[in-house]
């Protein structure tokens, strides 16, 4: 442990975390339909506050009709809806990592 220490402090993690963090504003979100934790009402909030071109790095929410909140990692395989949920999900992600590599 004291080997680890050193190296996973806040100055060497922070920096690592800021920029994960900034990365995933910048992608943008799955949203799920049947989502109990993100409501439309707070969908609407978020849309106000990051669309239209205000937040400049870009904003982008795609939506996933007959899914519920955790659908991209918890998908019931042998749902078809949900299966192509998660795997639109996944996809969009990857297209979005290779643009901004």
């Amino acid at each position: 442990m004291s080997a680890w220490t050193p190296n996973h402090g806040e100055a060497q993690t922070m920096p690592v975390l800021l920029a994960a963090i900034e990365g995933l504003k910048k992608e943008g979100y799955r949203e799920a339909e049947l989502d109990t934790a993100l409501t439309p009402a707070l969908q609407a909030v978020a849309d106000s506050i990051l669309g239209d071109g205000k937040y400049r790095p870009g904003y982008n929410r795609t939506f996933f009709a007959g899914v519920g909140h955790g659908f991209a990692v918890r998908a019931n395989l042998s749902d078809p809806v949900a299966k192509a949920a998660k795997e639109g999900a996944f996809f969009a992600a990857v297209e979005w990592l290779r643009a901004h590599d």
